[in-house]
Parts: C-alpha cells; structure tokens; sequence
C-alpha cells in the first residue's frame, strides 16, 4: 500500500511560480486550465483589447493604429495556441490527477474541433495582419500616395492619387501654408477612410470648395461631400460602394458599413440615394448620373457636364448643316456658349406672311413640349441648361428667339454614366 497520495505532483506542480509556464506544460488543473485560460481569460484579453482599440480610433495617426491592431492579433493568436495546448496536455494528465476520463476526452474533443474550426478565422486574421503589417512598417499595400500640389496662385489645393496613409497630415500642412486656399481640386479613385475624415474634417473647417477633375471614388467622395461647393469638370466621374478591409468578419462590414450610412446621410444624402451605396459591392461601383449627382446635392452645380454635352452636340449636328426640314423650313446652324445650346431655322417666307405673335405663342407650346418630352434634352434642362430656338425669314431678318429654360414636368432623366 502507498501512502502518496495520487495528487502529490499536481501539489509539486501547482508549486511552480510561473503560471504561463504551468499552464503551457499541463500542470494545472483541467477546469482551471479549460474555463479560465481557455474561456475567461481569453474574453477577458479580448475586452482590453477592444477598449484599447476604441482608445486609439480618434489618433491622427493610422500608423500608431496599424501598430496597436497588429500587436493585438499576435497576442490573439499567442494566446489561442497557448490555451490549446495547455488544455490538450492538462487533459492528458486529468485522469492520473483522479479525473473522470469523460471530462478529459470531451476537453480534447472541443479542443479539436475549435482547431478545425478556426481556419476561416485564421485566414481571417491572416488578412487583417498582412494589411496593418505593412500600415505599421509605414508602407501603404493601396499603393503610392496621392501627388499634393497647389494651383492658381496658391487658390486650388490638388489631391492626384491614393489617400493613404499619412496623406492627412501632408493635406495639413499644405494647407497650412496657403492662406489664400479656396478649393480642393480632387483626382482619386479612394483610399484609407481614416485619411479621408481628416481631410474632410479640414475642408468644412475652412470652407473650401470642392472640384472633381476626372474621378473622384470611394473614400474621395468624403472629400467632395465636405466642400461648401461642390463641382465637377468634364469627362468626371463620381463613384460610390460599400467600403471594405481585407479580413473583416460580416458583422464588422456591416458596422463599418453602418457608419459610413450615417456619414453620407449627415452629409445631406436622400436616404434611398444612400441605400443604392449600401447596396454596391465594394468590389463594384456605383457611378450615379449627373441628374442624380444634382438631385442628391452631391454637386451643387453641373455647368461643367452641361457645356459638354452642349458641345457634343454640336460636333455631331454641325457637320449635316444646313439641312432642309420640309418646303419652308431649313435647319442652318448650330451653336453652344454658356450653357446654351443654340439652333437656326430660316423660314422661306416672307416676313410679313407671318404673325409674329402668334408663331412665338404657337412654337413655344411645342418646343416646351418636345424638349420636356425628350428625355436627353429634359436633363440638361434640369441641370441649368437652356435651349434657344433662332428663327429668321428668307432675306435673314430675325423672326423670334424661343428660349426654353424650364420643365413644368420633365421627362424621365437620361441614364447616362459620367
């Protein structure tokens, strides 16, 4: 008969000092080493870290952040590998201790299946390391930076490129130094959100105008909504989707997603224009037409889009002048200025054969008609266009000029991608 009670090593082994290492080893008990640094401590570690993050989420530096994040999924997956071992080998040693058997292989069954499960979640995180790895090393995956420069005479401050990481600090400090600054000329298919706000931040903080010179996506679109007025040249685009990290769970997509509905309703966006946002993957894009852009106040003022389409107009009418419309009517020139678009008719007749009063009354009913009616024409009414009818008689004596500028009910708007 031994008089060593079967617990002797557990009570050498719980004399151990370094409790990290007792529990790596198997030395401690199974439902110590299962729920405590398996469940509770994990959470508990999950918890300071999350409060750690939300500390953090107001730094002007998305570097520090990366930093913090990367530091934080090492001690997550240190952690995990930690916990799982000293289970598996605490529970090999359960039933020496004077454990039952079953506790010891359900400990190794969960153990085995949470392995098995977790490999979407390692991937997951995976992900999430790579990006804020290199965030940390200070180099941005999204690619170079944007180009800043300043223009007209100090007046236009240019953002060409990437927001990155970093690019904030550089908008600041440029801005900084043009006292006179008055726009923010955008170029830039997005970027880091984070860089976005504070930039955005600056813009409404000086009240500078904004201006979109070929494209403005994604994050760049924070930028343009900050301006007090808002712009875009021709051949822009404005693009919007969801917005995305590498690895994030569905639940926090949503919630990234979520916030960046409120940031765009705060702006002033209709509600249903937000959801067509909402509802574009951020692997697609979502490029609105300029009708839409005005509708939604996302720009203020389209005279730039107007002139285009005026002028492609033009170019493609002009060269088929003068063209003879029926025994009376001909069709002569063509022009665009300043919004305009502008038509010549010649009427071979006499001036005298026509009551003057009665032609404006009569062809203003029916130009409003066919230009509300017509859905491209109604559009460029809509974003301040005008059309102006220039009639003249045989020996060119002008007749009337018939002005439409407005719609009572326009048309449905022409679905054009800008």
């Amino acid at each position: 008969m031994s008089f060593v009670s079967p617990y002797a090593d557990e009570a050498e082994e719980y004399s151990e000092s370094n409790y990290v290492v007792r529990h790596w080893r198997g030395h401690l008990s199974l439902p110590i080493s299962y729920w405590v640094n398996g469940s509770i401590l994990f959470i508990v570690t999950a918890m300071v870290g999350n409060v750690i993050l939300l500390a953090i989420s107001n730094s002007s530096s998305l570097r520090a952040i990366a930093i913090v994040s990367a530091v934080l999924i090492l001690l997550f997956v240190v952690m995990r590998v930690w916990a799982v071992v000293g289970i598996w080998r605490s529970a090999g040693r359960h039933v020496a201790r004077g454990g039952a058997q079953f506790w010891a292989t359900a400990a190794r069954t969960m153990v085995v299946l949470g392995v098995l499960g977790s490999g979407a979640q390692l991937r997951d995180l995976w992900l999430q390391f790579s990006e804020f790895a290199q965030l940390a090393a200070g180099s941005d995956p999204i690619g170079e930076p944007a180009r800043l420069a300043l223009a007209r005479d100090g007046r236009d401050l240019v953002v060409h490129g990437n927001i990155t990481q970093g690019i904030a600090g550089a908008f600041r400090q440029m801005a900084a130094d043009a006292p006179g600054l008055e726009r923010v000329v955008l170029s830039s298919p997005g970027g880091r959100v984070f860089e976005a706000e504070r930039m955005a931040e600056l813009i409404r903080a000086r009240g500078l105008a904004t201006h979109v010179d070929g494209e403005c996506a994604s994050a760049c679109t924070m930028l343009l909504l900050a301006g007090v007025e808002r712009t875009a040249g021709r051949n822009s685009a404005v693009g919007f989707h969801r917005v995305a990290f590498p690895g994030t769970t569905p639940a926090e997509d949503n919630a990234s997603n979520d916030e960046m509905t409120r940031y765009y309703l705060s702006a002033g966006l209709p509600r249903d224009f937000v959801r067509r946002i909402a509802a574009t993957s951020a692997d697609d894009m979502w490029v609105p037409t300029v009708a839409e852009l005005v509708g939604a106040n996302v720009l203020t003022d389209a005279r730039h889009q107007v002139e285009e389409i005026l002028e492609q107009a033009v170019a493609e009418v002009r060269p088929t002048l003068p063209r003879r419309l029926d025994d009376i009517t001909t069709f002569h020139a063509i022009s665009a200025a300043g919004g305009t678009l502008v038509y010549g008719y010649r009427l071979d007749l006499p001036a005298s054969a026509i009551d003057r009063g009665s032609f404006r009354r009569e062809m203003t009913a029916q130009l409003s008609s066919e230009v509300c009616g017509n859905p491209g024409m109604a559009e460029i009414v809509t974003l301040g266009g005008r059309f102006t009818y220039s009639y003249s008689v045989g020996n060119g004596a002008p007749l009337a000029d018939i002005e439409i500028d407005r719609c009572e009910v326009p048309g449905p708007l022409r679905a054009r991608r800008r």
